[in-house]
Order: C-alpha cells, then sequence, then structure tokens
C-alpha cells in the first residue's frame, strides 16, 4: 500500500512539474531526472551535495539512543566487554554504563567511565552541558514515583574532579506526576528546551522552554502549534547559535520521527523544516547532536524496524560533516548548509502552491486553459494526502503502544536493578547492625554437662534456655532483651521464682562482654 501510494505520488508531481514547475532546493526540476530525485528523497540518507553522511563504529545499547558532545569527545552508554580492546582492565568486563571517548575519524578512542553518583543508567543523550563543561543537567528516572525527571549535576572538585554530583532533587518545575526528558541547554546556561507530558500540550509529548533568571529556572511555556504535533517532539537540540534541532513523530514526514530543524532569529525561532532529503527516511531519525565547539560535524540515529509487528529494533549511529571539498571554508557551518538545502516535503509544497495561487488574480484565458487539470492534480493530491495521513495516523498508533511498552520495559528494568541494589544495601546494613547488637541475658545456673534440658518457669511461663562456655563450665541463661533495663526487670521476676544467683550478662557479636559501659 505504502509504494502504491508513494508511486501515485510521484506521477501526481510529476505531472504538476510539467504544468506548473516545482523548484526542488532552488533549481528547476526537468520532466527527466524528477523521479529520479524523488526516489532518492525517500529511499536513501543523503542528497545534499555539501554533506557527507556514514555509519559511526559504535553500538548504542538501550536506554540510550545515542550520544552527546562532551570536551573533545563524545559521550555514549556501552557494556565494557564490547569496548574489550579499548577499556583499561580494571573495568570489569560486562559493566554497562557511560563512558567519554575522544574521536579519531570514525572511532571512538581510549573510553573511559564517565562517572555520577547515581545507581542508575543515564542515557547519553539525556545530558546536557553549559558552554564551560562546568553544569549539566541530566534526565533520570525519579526514585519517588517512577517518572524521568531533570537533575542539575556539577563537576566534581578536589581529589576526584572526573565524578559528578547529581543532585538529590530534580529542577524546581519537576514538581508533579508527569515526565520531563531529553533537556538542551545554550552554550551560555540561559535557555533550556525539554520534552514533558505535562497537561495543557498538542500532544503525547510537546517541547517547552524554561529560563534562567535569577538563578531559578522559570515556570516552563509550551511552544505552541509551530513545533507541537499531536504526536511527539523530542530529542531537543540547541547548537552555539541557539538553533534548534529536534525529533517528531507528528509534524509531516517521511518516517515515525523525522528530525527537523528550526533557526534562531535573536527573539525566537522560526517555522521549523523537515530535513527529508539530507537525513531523514522512512526509518525513525532521532537523537541529533551537533558539535559547538566550532567543528562543523555532528551525529544522529537511524533506528531500523523489522521483524513480526515492527517490533525488533536496531540502532544505527550516523556522523554528518561538510564534505571533504568544503571542508576548508570556514565561512560555511553546518547548520546553514541544513537550513538552506531544507524544504517543505513535495506534498506539502503542492498543497501550500495551491493555495497559494487560488488568492492571485490571473487572466480569464489562463483559466480556463489550466483550471480543469488544474483541479484534477488537486483533486488526486488531495485523495492521495488523505490516505497517506490515515496510514500515518495508524502507523503512529502502532508505534506508539510499541514505545509505551518499549518504556514500560525498560523503566520496569530499570526499577528491578535499583530495586535490587536498594535491597542489598539494606541486607548489608541489618548485618552490620546485628554485629554491633548487644544482647542481654539473665544467668540462672551454670554445669559442667552440656545440653542438659531445664524446666524454667518464670511467672508462669516456660522459658528456653541459652547455654555459652565460659571458664570451664557451662552458663545456663535466660531470656534475650536489647535494652539493660528491661533484662534487669526480667532478673528481678528470676529471683523471685527462687533463682536467688540470677544476674545479668551481656553479648556482643555472640560473645560474652565484660565492657562495664554496657551496664550503664
Amino acid at each position: 500500500m505504502k509504494q502504491a501510494i508513494r508511486i501515485s505520488l510521484i506521477l501526481i508531481i510529476f505531472q504538476a512539474v510539467i504544468l506548473r514547475g516545482i523548484p526542488v532546493n532552488g533549481h528547476s526540476v526537468n520532466q527527466d531526472n524528477l523521479i529520479s530525485i524523488l526516489l532518492q528523497k525517500t529511499d536513501t540518507i543523503n542528497t545534499n551535495p555539501y554533506l557527507k553522511i556514514r555509519k559511526f563504529d559504535l553500538e548504542l545499547i538501550t536506554p540510550s539512543s545515542g550520544i552527546q558532545f562532551f570536551k573533545d569527545g563524545i559521550l555514549f552508554s556501552s557494556l565494557s566487554k564490547r569496548n574489550a580492546k579499548m577499556i583499561p582492565k580494571h573495568i570489569s568486563f560486562g559493566d554497562r554504563g557511560l563512558y567519554y571517548a575522544t574521536l579519531d575519524d570514525s572511532v571512538p578512542v581510549n573510553p573511559v567511565p564517565f562517572k555520577t553518583d547515581s545507581e542508575l543508567l543515564i542515557p547519553a543523550e539525556g545530558t546536557t552541558f553549559t558552554g564551560d563543561m562546568s553544569v549539566a543537567y541530566i534526565s533520570k528516572l525519579s526514585g519517588s514515583d517512577n517518572r524521568v525527571k531533570i537533575y542539575r549535576a556539577e563537576a566534581g572538585t578536589g581529589d576526584n574532579p572526573q565524578s559528578w554530583h547529581i543532585s538529590g532533587t530534580p529542577l524546581s518545575f519537576c514538581y508533579d506526576y508527569n515526565n520531563y526528558t531529553h533537556p538542551t541547554v545554550s552554550s551560555d546556561g540561559k535557555l533550556m528546551i525539554f520534552s514533558s507530558d505535562m497537561p495543557g500540550g498538542s500532544g503525547e509529548m510537546d517541547l517547552y522552554i524554561s529560563r534562567y533568571e535569577s538563578n531559578v529556572w522559570t515556570r516552563p511555556e509550551n511552544m505552541g502549534v509551530k513545533f507541537n504535533s499531536k504526536g511527539s517532539e523530542l530529542y531537543a537540540c540547541l547548537d552555539d547559535a541557539s538553533n534548534l534541532y529536534f525529533s517528531s513523530d507528528g509534524l509531516p514526514g517521511l518516517g515515525g520521527y523525522d528530525i527537523f530543524f528550526s533557526s534562531f532569529n535573536g527573539s525566537g525561532w522560526d517555522e521549523p523544516v523537515n530535513l527529508y532529503d539530507q537525513i531523514n527516511t522512512v526509518n525513525d531519525e532521532v537523537a541529533f547532536k551537533i558539535n559547538r565547539e566550532g567543528a562543523n560535524y555532528g551525529f544522529y540515529t537511524m533506528i531500523e524496524r523489522s521483524g513480526l509487528a515492527k517490533k525488533k529494533l536496531s540502532r544505527h549511529l550516523f556522523k554528518l560533516e561538510l564534505n571533504d571539498e568544503y571542508k576548508k571554508d570556514e565561512s560555511l557551518l553546518l547548520s546553514d548548509v541544513l537550513k538552506d538545502y531544507a524544504v517543505d516535503p513535495p506534498i506539502l509544497a503542492l498543497y501550500k502552491e495551491r493555495e497559494e495561487t487560488a488568492g492571485r488574480p490571473e487572466t480569464e484565458k489562463v483559466v480556463k486553459a489550466g483550471a480543469e487539470e488544474k483541479q484534477r492534480i488537486a483533486d488526486s493530491l488531495l485523495a492521495v494526502q488523505k490516505e497517506t495521513e490515515r496510514l500515518a495516523k495508524e502507523q503512529r498508533l502502532a508505534d506508539s503502544l510499541l514505545a509505551v511498552q518499549l518504556e514500560a520495559e525498560r523503566l520496569a528494568e530499570e526499577k528491578r536493578v535499583a530495586d535490587s541494589l536498594r535491597m542489598e544495601e539494606i541486607r548489608q546494613k541489618e548485618e552490620e547492625a546485628a554485629r554491633d547488637a548487644v544482647i542481654y541475658r539473665v544467668q540462672i545456673l551454670a554445669s559442667t554437662i552440656k545440653g542438659v534440658e531445664y524446666n524454667i518457669r518464670v511467672k508462669g511461663k516456660t522459658h528456653d534456655t541459652y547455654e555459652y562456655y565460659y571458664k570451664e563450665a557451662w552458663r545456663i541463661t535466660v531470656g534475650e532483651f536489647t535494652l539493660l533495663r528491661d533484662a534487669v526487670e526480667f532478673r528481678k521476676a528470676c529471683r523471685e521464682a527462687g533463682y536467688e544467683q540470677a544476674f545479668v550478662v551481656a553479648f556482643k557479636d555472640g560473645v560474652r562482654s565484660l565492657d562495664p559501659d554496657l551496664f550503664r
């Protein structure tokens, strides 16, 4: 069905170009190369001559879907056993965690652990840093309500500068029972854009903006319908000029999630454009990150669905940069190339042209000559658009259900790991407390024979006895108390029951103690 719709679209647009001509990337497209270009746009990654896009040799593991730039390298989630040739020997093989590595063309070099005081694995693309790398904002699971929240983190100082301390409480606006995730902060630390499912949005996850004023993040503002759809908008990213990149599965595009670009104009952001003829495919493109340190390159992830019900996910990390012949041109920025080459999808371009030309004055001769053919094309285009929207809606629903299932499984796994660690910590503390605890008993008899059964009755109740060996004789005790005053009270009862020599003895870690401080 999708292939048939695609061919119908090509034929309709082909006819429209014959009649009126459609400019693509500023150039007129003729009959000979139109179908070739359209097929390239839907079936390949890149048609931008200024860009070089290639796969990056790094395997991404859940829950991470991408990388983040940090200092002169990148952060990524990995298993140490997958980096056996690069990870230092002191790291246990099979450890899953966050790593930092410098780059050598298409591979990470000498990864080392990126240490935080969090027990949970933090997705690399869920982190963001201020320009001076002194402060980070991290999205991770909250222990109080099992929702994703945004936390402030600061670089370590003194003896442990490589470890990051994460605040015990999330940012002030993350107070309710909602998710706050994938933050991106501007280089100066004054703007933050993130995704949230808080009430009042347009869809499932919307983009929100907050400003850092008077040392406090302001109440988040929804970025509006220009950016937010009925679907989800995620993975926001700001470059050094505050241009915005994000992924959406609700705005018009080719696949489930497409990457969009919005230029910062000094006071806000322009209409977002789909990077469909450069990056996006019929698969999901997410987690776009761009280097802020003057290097013209970035990364993004393609998620390919396969298998029964499209449940098998394959994550492919791609690096994009200027083509070699343009790298020496210091005036040419990657963000400008992406912006200038981006255009509306053909179906939207034709639809917009139809709306615009409907309001322009035309001579009666031109109207009569082309009205019938234009109306036929417009009707066919609208029919295809409705069918495309219906299929896209069905696909988004299926993807949304799968995403919810996968997210629930991921959260359950994180909670299981956290609960396991917490129970082990509790067990260790209980064992330490038991070793340090003092037990008081009341000694009533002594015997040279071990294991003699005694029928000890005090206040009409039979009590079990406890034997211990001390000074070449077995000592018989009754009762077990953690408080001295309770043992003294029971000693009085034993004496009243006929055990006139009864006295209190103390045990620490199972051994009798004569420490006088224990009897004060």
